[in-house]
């Protein structure tokens, strides 16, 4: 009876781990492709600018912000000069990457015959939520930041599944020896944090007893690693900390330091504590005890750990456990580096080392954590089940904070979107512009990117201001079924100080929709309670146009079908807005928007004016 029971626990517990792997898997991919910041974004700004106005191996081999960064400013190069500095290929680079490092892990975990099957999917399952969690959306819905942060993890993921080959003995010794060079020297010129990579191999390498020769090895690899670090040309701009003001920073306040690793450690936990509480907690939990004690609680655990199986060296023939310190090793390594390069600046601001930026270093550590509480519960009887209830209950505890960092993604998403939609039409959105970078990085850059045709200038639709609409698409028009409103929004300026008004709207034409699509998709639509009768589309392009024809602006939309909205969103973005600017605006004048999506719809939607007076922003 006992034996009956515990299979068909076993295959409850089996049934919902791939049912939440799979779900985590498609949300967070979808969330990742329709969430990711789709214009040059932040520190971008700064970064693009320099690769436009340096040669590309002054831009490439100087260490910015004290981060070497040689392979994602290669990829930056290839973008700016092959992809028209659009940010798509670094959205689906970053997929694959992301991908790529689950599937490495996987394989790493999933050989391991010495704990059941049940055990193996729950650290599938920790493998994928580390990875796919939204928690982490600072970093990874930024297509160009989350190629930084993989470019670390995916080549460390094929380290760790040479290393094991790396011992004496074996006949693969130069050949795993070779992969571990290549894994460690790429994750160490992506990031300042892959320098934690050698520590990491070492520490694994001893623990798992690979012998004198590997460790030698690793060291010599180590060595070469750090003097080629420092070899690298300092940022032009002296964006660094010297190492003078980086030792002062550590001496002074030691105590510090172990609290703000500590709050580096607990911050996820907290913010998934957060997503249960309320929707404006996230920052005020973050800034209390609760994350210092987490921390604390983890890396005391964390610590007792590593130094066991440091001490028993055991953990060769484990591939969970060996997994699991593994991750929970760099992690560590890469919080100190965090900890120690950013000592001016976290005394200077003790709450910026709770900052979510930092979550895609510290998931790593709980989910190594993770991994080695599972080992252990595989392997003592009376742990085993609390374990396994507490990594099965993590889908469902993680949801809240997935979920409201997937919306407030593609939130920042669309305002970065109207921000460039303003830059096209040459008008200066103050309030939107925030969302993308700080004025003088924008000045800077814009005229660069114009002149070039770089990213939001890419498609050349600031080209048609001033042009008469039977200009375009060779006269070509026809009726698209629209249908819509818009207004006035805001009164603005040109950026030559002439007077603009921003435009903002609701449409939709009617599109058929095959009658295959349509039968495929209606039973899952059911489900989610969306079911699709008629194919209701906005267009992506517009073109507002004066009396006499002109077209005095360019507005765009980012419409995501009812379906994705009602599947991925549960209904909560908007499907239908779209916003445009208007240049050398005249209230006087009566203007009119049409669909210009490679061709002029016939139907004409009026410009309303509002009956109240705006104010100038």
């Amino acid at each position: 009876m006992k034996c009956d029971l515990s299979r068909a626990a076993n295959l409850v517990a089996e049934v919902w781990i791939a049912v939440a792997i799979l779900f985590y898997s498609i949300s967070g991919l979808g969330y990742l492709y329709f969430g990711s910041v789709s214009v040059i974004y932040s520190d971008l700004w700064r970064i693009f600018q320099r690769c436009l106005t340096l040669s590309w191996l002054r831009f490439a081999l100087p260490r910015w912000n004290d981060h070497p960064c040689f392979f994602p400013n290669l990829l930056g190069i290839i973008d700016l000069h092959f992809f028209h500095g659009k940010q798509a290929p670094f959205i689906l680079l970053g997929i694959v990457l992301t991908i790529a490092t689950t599937l490495i892990l996987l394989v790493l975990i999933w050989r391991d015959k010495a704990v059941g099957n049940t055990s193996r999917m729950l650290a599938a399952l920790i493998v994928v939520m580390s990875n796919f969690w939204l928690g982490r959306d600072s970093t990874t819905a930024i297509g160009f930041f989350n190629c930084f942060s993989y470019l670390v993890l995916c080549p460390l993921a094929v380290a760790f599944l040479w290393l094991p080959k790396l011992r004496s003995d074996s006949p693969h010794f130069w050949g795993a020896a070779v992969a571990v060079l290549i894994g460690g020297f790429v994750a160490s010129l992506s990031y300042g944090t892959g320098l934690a990579v050698w520590p990491a191999l070492l520490l694994l390498a001893w623990a798992a007893r690979l012998g004198t020769r590997s460790l030698v090895v690793l060291l010599i690899y180590s060595i070469i690693a750090v003097i080629l670090m420092y070899m690298l040309p300092s940022p032009p701009d002296q964006t660094f900390y010297s190492v003078r003001q980086l030792v002062e920073a550590a001496a002074a306040a030691p105590v510090s330091m172990l609290s703000w690793l500590c709050r580096l450690i607990g911050s996820p936990v907290a913010y998934v504590i957060a997503g249960w509480v309320s929707q404006q907690s996230p920052s005020l939990i973050a800034e209390s005890w609760i994350p210092l004690w987490i921390g604390v609680a983890g890396l005391v655990l964390a610590i007792v750990a590593v130094a066991s199986s440091v001490i028993k060296r055991n953990i060769g023939q484990n591939c969970l456990k060996f997994t699991g310190f593994a991750l929970i090793t760099f992690a560590l390594f890469a919080m100190i580096i965090i900890i120690i390069g950013r000592a001016p600046s976290f005394r200077d601001t003790p709450s910026e080392a709770n900052a979510p930026r930092y979550f895609f270093w510290s998931t790593l550590f709980w989910g190594g954590f993770l991994l080695l509480m599972l080992e252990r519960g595989a392997k003592t009887r009376y742990l085993r089940w609390p374990i396994f209830v507490i990594v099965l209950a993590i889908p469902i505890l993680a949801w809240p904070s997935h979920f409201s960092s997937a919306v407030a993604d593609r939130f920042v998403r669309v305002n970065c979107e109207v921000a460039a939609t303003s830059l096209i039409d040459g008008v200066r959105d103050v309030k939107q512009l925030s969302f993308l970078a700080e004025p003088e990085q924008i000045d800077a850059l814009v005229p660069l990117l114009r002149s070039e045709r770089l990213d939001m200038f890419a498609d050349g639709l600031q080209d048609w201001i001033g042009l008469n609409e039977t200009t375009l698409f060779g006269g070509k028009h026809k009726p698209e079924k629209l249908k819509g409103q818009c207004s006035v929004d805001a009164l603005l300026q040109c950026d030559n100080g002439a007077p603009a008004a921003r435009v903002v709207g609701q449409a939709i034409e009617k599109r058929r929709v095959n009658p295959i699509i349509r039968w495929a998709i209606t039973p899952v639509s059911w489900i989610f309670g969306q079911q699709i009768k008629k194919g209701h589309l906005t267009p992506k392009t517009w073109v507002i146009v004066d009396p006499a024809g002109v077209i005095r602006g360019v507005a765009r939309a980012w419409p995501v079908s009812p379906f994705i909205n009602r599947i991925f969103y549960r209904g909560k973005l908007n499907t239908t807005g779209f916003v445009g600017y208007i240049r050398d605006y005249n209230p006087e004048l009566k203007y009119v928007v049409r669909s210009a999506d490679g061709v002029l719809s016939d139907e004409k939607i009026p410009v309303q004016i509002p009956v109240a007076k705006l104010t100038m922003l």
